[in-house]
C-alpha cells in the first residue's frame, strides 16, 4: 500500500481551458510558486487555511516540507503560472486509507469556481489512489465555503470548535 497515495503527474494534466487557465499536480518544482499562492491569500484565507496567520514561515517552514510524492496537491494555474486555488489531499502515512484535504483560493476564486474545480480534481485522484474516506476541518468556514464543500460531496457537522466534514471515496462494504 505504499504507493497509495503516488498517482503520476502525466495522469493529472488537463489541457489549458479557453480562458488559459489550466488543472495541474503540483511536483517539487512547483514550490516556489506554491509559496507565492500561500503568500497572496488575504490574512482570513491564509488563517482559514493554517489556523493563524503564519506568513513569516511559509515558505522555509510548510512548502520546504511538503510531501509533494506522497500528498496530492492540485492547482488551477493561469497561462503565467500564476495559482488561483489549491486543494491538497494529505495523508498522515503512506499505508492510511483516509485524508485531509485543505484548500486554498485567492480572493475572489473562490465564488469563481476556481477553487471548487481544483477540490474536484484532487477527491478524484484521491479516488484513483485508493482512500476511502476524505475529512476537511475548520474553524468555521463561511456560507459560501459551506456551499462549496457541500457540492463536492462532503457531509459537513458544525460544532462548538468549528465544523468537521466527511466524504467516503468509497462504498465500506466494498472490501478494499
Amino acid at each position: 500500500m505504499s504507493e497509495a497515495m503516488r498517482v503520476p503527474k502525466a495522469d493529472t494534466q488537463v489541457p489549458a481551458t479557453s480562458n488559459g487557465v489550466r488543472v495541474e499536480r503540483l511536483c517539487n518544482t512547483d514550490r516556489a510558486r506554491l509559496a507565492a499562492h500561500f503568500l497572496a491569500l488575504s490574512p482570513k484565507r491564509l488563517a482559514d487555511r493554517f489556523g493563524a496567520v503564519i506568513r513569516d514561515g511559509i515558505e522555509r517552514g510548510y512548502v520546504a516540507q511538503l510531501d509533494l510524492d506522497r500528498d496530492i496537491v492540485v492547482a488551477l494555474s493561469e497561462a503565467d503560472g500564476t495559482i488561483l486555488a489549491t486543494a491538497q489531499v494529505s495523508s498522515p502515512t503512506r499505508d492510511a486509507h483516509w485524508a485531509e484535504l485543505c484548500f486554498t483560493a485567492l480572493p475572489g476564486e473562490t465564488e469563481s469556481h476556481a477553487c471548487e474545480r481544483a477540490i474536484t480534481v484532487a477527491v478524484a485522484q484521491a479516488r484513483q489512489a485508493n482512500l476511502a474516506l476524505l475529512v476537511v476541518n475548520g474553524p468555521g468556514f463561511d456560507s459560501q465555503t459551506r456551499a462549496l464543500l457541500g457540492r463536492v460531496g462532503f457531509d459537513l457537522v458544525i460544532h462548538e470548535g468549528g465544523i468537521t466534514g466527511e466524504m467516503a471515496l468509497r462504498d465500506p462494504n466494498d472490501g478494499g
